[in-house]
């Protein structure tokens, strides 16, 4: 069997455009050939450390090109990304990665400790005790491309949600649950080859991802990662860069507004933004369509891979709807 899931995404991407910009990351940045060679050897690297199958690999770190590479490393090797809020309390953290069963931790260095049981660690931002730097396990694996097969019923990631009235609960997505959420964005959200989208919502929400992230991915467009949730620095990066697609929540897009650049930003590359996970006063909505940002109000939940509606151009422009159009 072939592998039919993420795994064989960037790897494609690789052979049709190889020279064309994956990942943006501050100074840096990645065409599809280069993405594809860091992602096989993260792959080989992990599974230096045990990883295999099925196995659970947590992140745990803000937004980072890191976390991308990860996510089709794991798809790679058959096993399982679990995404975690590092924004909970350590405790909250460390039985997330007990309850997810993490072989592996892979995350930023100063988060580490808050999962010290785990018996694998990657610091991909600074050092940590017991952790294995994510930059030498990359550069001292090798290259060989991996054959492991994976189906669209195998299991792809493992994000926490809800908690409201207990504990969190890991919602298991398949490859054909992220892969299909991919393709019915696409159905009605017109991303294209060249577009540019910018990596705002957190990646540890399935929507972060699932939304526009993978979407521009999967037709190998270029994904820009900011280095901080700073709206200035935002801003600056939709400017540099031309983004034409992006997501974000109400609090985010306040804070966009709120910023001193706003009245001044370049939005003219922006054709729309996808809007979710609470409803946008008119307010803001008024505010944007008057700088010539169209919205896309969505909505969807973990369990289904991101999105389930969003609204079409033309219906509601100046408020949001009750009811989002099936995807």
């Amino acid at each position: 069997m072939q592998n039919l899931g993420l795994g064989r995404w960037v790897a494609t991407r690789a052979r049709s455009a190889p020279h064309r910009v994956a990942l943006v990351h501050g100074d840096r940045s990645w065409t599809y050939r280069e993405m594809d060679a860091r992602v096989t050897r993260l792959a080989h690297g992990l599974a230096s450390l045990g990883v295999g199958r099925g196995d659970r690999v947590a992140w745990l770190g803000s937004n980072h090109p890191a976390f991308l590479e990860t996510l089709f490393a794991t798809s790679t090797l058959g096993a399982v990304l679990a995404p975690v809020n590092h924004r909970l309390a350590p405790s909250d953290v460390a039985w997330i990665v007990r309850d997810a069963g993490a072989r592996a931790l892979v995350g930023f260095g100063e988060l580490l400790s808050m999962a010290p049981e785990v018996q694998a660690r990657v610091a991909v931002l600074g050092a940590a005790r017991g952790a294995v730097d994510y930059e030498e396990l990359i550069g001292n694996a090798i290259d060989t491309p991996i054959e492991e097969p994976a189906g669209l019923d195998d299991l792809c990631m493992l994000p926490y949600t809800s908690g409201t009235t207990g504990r969190p609960k890991g919602v298991m997505l398949t490859h054909g649950n992220v892969t299909w959420n991919a393709i019915n964005f696409l159905s009605v959200a017109d991303v294209l080859s060249d577009d540019v989208t910018i990596a705002i919502a957190p990646f540890w929400r399935t929507g972060g991802t699932g939304v526009n992230v993978l979407p521009v991915l999967f037709m190998g467009g270029t994904v820009v990662v900011p280095t901080s949730s700073d709206a200035d620095e935002i801003l600056g990066l939709i400017e540099r860069h031309g983004v034409t697609v992006g997501f974000a929540g109400p609090s985010l897009l306040e804070a966009l507004v709120r910023s001193d650049r706003w009245p001044t930003a370049e939005l003219s590359s922006v054709r729309f933004f996808v809007t979710g996970g609470a409803p946008v006063p008119e307010r803001l909505i008024r505010t944007f369509l008057d700088r010539g940002v169209t919205f896309l109000p969505g909505y969807g939940l973990s369990e289904a891979s991101g999105g389930l509606g969003i609204d079409l151009p033309g219906r509601s422009p100046r408020r949001m709807p009750e009811v989002a159009v099936p995807l």
